[in-house]
C-alpha cells in the first residue's frame, strides 16, 4: 500500500484522483487527473470565458457538473451585462447566478456561503481565491483555456506542487495582522521569487492561534505575492467552517482540540519568528519597497481599507471619535455584501461616516489615482500606492500621512475636530 502523503497537498489531490484510491497522489512534479469540486469565476471574465467555450468546441457551451460551479459578480459589471450574463449562467444551473446580493470578491463570497470545505479543490481566476488555503483546501488559479474544458469535464490535469514547510512562533505584534506575518514569511523564505513554484504549509504555535480571518488573510496576501500557501484544518477551522456550512458540520465527524496535522520529522523547516510581523507599508504592490510606517513621513491624500468584516472592525476601532485629515479622501471598501451588511449592523458603518469616510460599493476595485496622489490601500492597487494592513491605513487617514496606530493614538486625541 502507498504510504501516506507528507504534505496536506498531497492529501487532498490523492483524495480527488479519478480512478485512484486516494492513498497517494504522486511525487512532486507528477501529473494527476484531479476532480475540482468549486470552479469559483469572476463575472468580469465570464463573457470572455463562454465565448473561449464556443470557440473550441464549435456550440453553446454546457457545464456537465453545474452545482460546482459560483459566478460571482462585482458591482462595476453594468446592470444590462449582469442581467444578460445572470439569464446565461442560470439556465446553465450554476450554484450562484450573478445575484446583486451576493456581490464581492469570489473567494470572499465562496466562504461567506459556505460553498467551499476544508478537503476541497477550489479553481479560481482572481487572487482573493488563494486566500481559501487557510481552510485547509487546494486552491489553483487557472487561465481561461483550463475554465473552458472544466465547463465539459469537472476533471483538471494538475502537476503535483513542492511543498515546503513553514514552522512560524512567537507574538504578533499588537497592531500587526495578516499582511504583515505575509511578508515575515516572505523574508524567511527568501522572497516572493524564491517561494513561488511551491506550496508553504503553515505550521507553528502562532498559525494556531490564529484565528480563521487572519489566516484568510495571510494566505490572501501570499497569493497577492504570487504563492500559494495552505494550512492543515484544525478544530478552529472546522468550526468556523460549521457556522456556514451547517449541512456539512452534521455529515462531520466531531472534532475536539484537535491539532493541525504536523509533516514527518526530518524535513527543512522555514523558520518564522511572528514578533518580527510588525506593521509595515509596501510602496508599489507586494514586489515594492518597504517602508515603515513609525519612521516614515510620506503624505498621503487618499486611503482606502477594504476587506472582511474583521478588517472592518479593525478599521473602526482605529477610526472611532476621530476624524481623517481635512481634504484626504477616505473610502471603506467591504469585500462582500455579507461584510458591509456586518458593518452596518455592528454600527461600524456609522462610525465610518462620522470619521468622514465614504461607503463603497462591496466587492469594487480601486480605480486609478489622480495625478499621480499617493494612496495607502489594504488592496492592490497601482504601481505608485502603499498597501498595508487595515489598521495602518485607517490611521494614517488622521494626520493625512503614512502612520502606524499606536504612534498616532498616541499623536492626536479621540474627539479630534475637523482640521
Amino acid at each position: 500500500m502507498a504510504a501516506r502523503p507528507a504534505s496536506r497537498v498531497e492529501v487532498v489531490l490523492a483524495a480527488r484522483v479519478v480512478g485512484g484510491s486516494g492513498g497517494g497522489g504522486g511525487p512532486p512534479g507528477g501529473r494527476l487527473g484531479v476532480r475540482v469540486d468549486r470552479v469559483l469565476v469572476d463575472a468580469a471574465v465570464t463573457a470572455e470565458l463562454l465565448a473561449t467555450a464556443a470557440a473550441a468546441t464549435g456550440a453553446r457551451p454546457r457545464i456537465a457538473e453545474p452545482t460546482r460551479w459560483a459566478f460571482v459578480a462585482g458591482p462595476e459589471l453594468p446592470p444590462a451585462q449582469r442581467l444578460e450574463l445572470a439569464e446565461c449562467v442560470s439556465a446553465l444551473g450554476a450554484a450562484l447566478a450573478l445575484e446583486p446580493a451576493l456581490a464581492g470578491l469570489p473567494g470572499v463570497v465562496a466562504t461567506d456561503e459556505g460553498l467551499v470545505g476544508s478537503d476541497d479543490v477550489v479553481v479560481g481566476t482572481t487572487a482573493d481565491v488563494g486566500a481559501l488555503g487557510a481552510l485547509g483546501c487546494v486552491a489553483l488559479h487557472c487561465g481561461l483555456a483550463e475554465l473552458s474544458g472544466l465547463l465539459g469535464d469537472p476533471i483538471l490535469p494538475t502537476a503535483v506542487p513542492r511543498t515546503r514547510f513553514v514552522r512560524v512562533t512567537g507574538r504578533l505584534p499588537r497592531w500587526s495582522a495578516g499582511f504583515d506575518l505575509a511578508l515575515a514569511v516572505l523574508d524567511a523564505a527568501g522572497g516572493a521569487a524564491a517561494a513561488s513554484g511551491a506550496i508553504l504549509e503553515l505550521h507553528g504555535e502562532s498559525i494556531e492561534a490564529l484565528d480563521v480571518p487572519g489566516r484568510l488573510a495571510l494566505c490572501g496576501t501570499l497569493a497577492l505575492a504570487g504563492v500559494a500557501a495552505i494550512v492543515p484544518p484544525d478544530a478552529r477551522t472546522r468550526t468556523w467552517l460549521a457556522a456556514r456550512r451547517p449541512a456539512a458540520a452534521e455529515s462531520a465527524p466531531a472534532t475536539a482540540s484537535e491539532p493541525a496535522a504536523a509533516p514527518p520529522a526530518g524535513v527543512d523547516w522555514i523558520e518564522v519568528d511572528a514578533a518580527l510581523a510588525r506593521p509595515a507599508a509596501l510602496e508599489g504592490g507586494m514586489a515594492g519597497r518597504r517602508v515603515d510606517p513609525g519612521s516614515a513621513a510620506v503624505p498621503v491624500v487618499e486611503c482606502l481599507v477594504g476587506g472582511r468584516i474583521e478588517d472592518l472592525r479593525q478599521a473602526a476601532e482605529v477610526l472611532r471619535d476621530r476624524n481623517a485629515r481635512r481634504g484626504l479622501a477616505l473610502g471603506i471598501q467591504p469585500s462582500s455584501q455579507r461584510a458591509l451588511l456586518h458593518a452596518i449592523d455592528e454600527g461600524l458603518a456609522a462610525d465610518f461616516l462620522r470619521a468622514g469616510a465614504t461607503l463603497l460599493p462591496p466587492g469594487s476595485r480601486p480605480g486609478r489615482p489622480i495625478d499621480g496622489r499617493t494612496r495607502a490601500l489594504t488592496i492592490a492597487g497601482g504601481p505608485a500606492d502603499l498597501l498595508a494592513n487595515p489598521a495602518v491605513v485607517a490611521a494614517s487617514a488622521i494626520p493625512g500621512r503614512l502612520m502606524e496606530p499606536e504612534g498616532m493614538r498616541r499623536a492626536i486625541p479621540r474627539d479630534s475636530r475637523l482640521r
